[in-house]
């Protein structure tokens, strides 16, 4: 079952820092409960308020401030490293620590310590992948306090992340999505004599190719609401993407019969916020 993973709107605080204007969506300053901004907006804005608060802070290092907010973590460059000298950490430092951004102050203090410290344990895990490289003889010589080990050790955004779900609720696990389908039991064949050959897409044209996708599907609006809004409801978010406020919105139901496959693809954005798509394998033997 295929969900598509949409950012919620949100409302906008309008702010002025050191001269610099930022607008701060309210959904960041939600997720930081306590802080500074949340203090703010309880007492200064409203959600028809247009007019600009003013915080007399530094407004340079504020956009180091608004990226953790809307993040939770500090930037990185194009090569995903923190490229921020110990004096920027040190101040931002201080500006977390105004705005009661615990988190963020205890990063700089993290990332000023890197600055002097080596991790042994990603070094090892440098090592552990060279040795599986083949041996041609020669050596391969490794500097630890290199900006290759440094900036090998910053690497740290999976392609995705994966979990698995124990149990969904007695009431929708045994509620029929289609036909006798149900979440712990599939009937594979009534499921295909309903569903169509996959489409994808390429450039601007949707085409039918299955020498690069076999695979069929049902639309989300032909399976029963109650067992995907279930799924819906016990998929842990916050766990997957804890600085953002995501929804999921029930999408299709796909089918690989044995031999199916789909080459590699990035797929298709459906709609304003569309930031990713969220797969639940159902209770079914596969392999690959």
């Amino acid at each position: 079952a295929r969900f598509i993973v949409i950012m919620t709107t949100t409302s906008f605080v309008k702010v002025d820092v050191g001269g610099i204007p930022y607008a701060i969506a309210l959904s960041d300053i939600e997720k930081f409960p306590g802080s500074f901004f949340e203090c703010m907006i309880k007492k200064e804005w409203t959600n028809s308020a247009e007019d600009t608060i003013s915080i007399q802070r530094d407004g340079a290092l504020f956009k180091y401030v608004f990226a953790y907010l809307v993040t939770g973590n500090l930037p990185r460059d194009k090569a995903g490293l923190i490229d921020l000298d110990d004096a920027t950490l040190e101040g931002l430092k201080a500006e977390a620590d105004f705005y009661g951004l615990e988190g963020l102050s205890k990063e700089c203090k993290v990332q000023q310590r890197n600055h002097s410290e080596l991790d042994l344990k990603s070094y090892m895990t440098i090592r552990k992948y060279i040795a599986r490289l083949p041996n041609d003889g020669e050596s391969l010589p490794i500097d630890i306090s290199s900006r290759l080990v440094r900036a090998l050790k910053c690497v740290w955004s999976p392609f995705c992340v994966t979990g698995k779900v124990n149990s969904y609720s007695y009431s929708s696990k045994n509620i029929k999505f289609y036909g006798k389908s149900t979440i712990y039991k599939i009937e594979l064949e009534e499921l295909i004599a309903v569903a169509t050959q996959s489409p994808f897409g390429r450039g601007t044209e949707t085409i039918v190719d299955t020498a690069v996708r076999n695979s069929f599907e049902i639309d989300a609006s032909l399976l029963d609401s109650a067992v995907l809004n279930a799924i819906s409801r016990e998929t842990n978010c916050a766990a997957l993407a804890p600085n953002l406020k995501l929804t999921l919105r029930p999408y299709k139901l796909v089918i690989y019969k044995e031999g199916g496959h789909f080459d590699e693809h990035r797929d298709t954005v459906r709609g304003d916020g569309h930031i990713g798509t969220l797969v639940v394998i159902l209770n079914f033997t596969y392999t690959g």
